[in-house]
């Protein structure tokens, strides 16, 4: 049975008492938030805060404008499978955009069969699920996801990044071939795709950009 509004005032005191016994006060800001950044990279640091306060496995860091964000969202988005991997082993609450970033096509699968909406619907940052797909190399999940998507440039559009961020020439055409309207929109530091690829020296990335109108 559904709760009414009117009894949420009492289910938050209860839950706030029974904390209270717990004598366990909320984790410090500066601790979710340092647990929250290095899941983005740093492996080393993750498993040494996580071992002293295991707690910290689905804390979530409000980077504001609803832009929440957990350490298994931020591992994910990075296509940090080792961190993602941990986490997933002490306890973090797996989510569809892990499971894209991770190849879990099946799952995806599920999830999309379940909702359709599902596929328009941003994870931390704004990333789409599309980028999670990307991240994995697996073109048979993202052909799944691309019919329920509503707004295909700009999922493809930024799906790109990820291909391009992971030299997978592969990906990176399909998406250009299927949905991309803007081969050169910035990523979160407004780099194109070709500043990237350059960067980086991925050449035959770079070809293949160009031969779809990036500059």
């Amino acid at each position: 049975m559904a709760l009414s509004f009117s009894a949420l005032p009492a289910v938050a005191k209860l839950i706030k008492t029974n904390a209270s016994a717990d004598k366990t006060p909320p984790l410090p800001a500066d601790m979710v938030f340092e647990f929250v950044g290095v899941s983005h990279g740093n492996i080393k640091r993750v498993k040494e805060m996580l071992e002293k306060v295991p707690a910290l496995i689905n804390a979530t860091w409000d980077w504001a404008a609803g832009d929440f964000e957990t350490a298994l969202g931020g591992a994910s988005h990075m296509g940090r499978q080792d961190i993602a991997n941990y986490l997933l082993e002490k306890g973090a609450r797996k989510d569809i955009y892990c499971a894209a970033m991770l190849g879990e096509k099946k799952l995806v699968q599920s999830f999309i069969k379940t909702d359709p909406s599902i596929a328009n619907v941003l994870g931390p940052h704004k990333y789409t699920l599309l980028y999670h797909v990307a991240i994995s190399k697996n073109i048979d999940m993202a052909k799944i996801v691309k019919p329920h998507i509503t707004d295909t440039g700009a999922n493809f559009n930024q799906a790109l990044h990820a291909a391009v961020r992971n030299n997978d020439t592969e990906m990176a055409e399909w998406l250009l071939k299927n949905g991309v309207n803007d081969p050169n929109t910035g990523d979160f530091a407004r780099n194109r795709p070709l500043q990237n690829a350059d960067k980086n020296g991925f050449t035959a990335m770079g070809k293949l950009l160009k031969e779809h109108g990036a500059i």
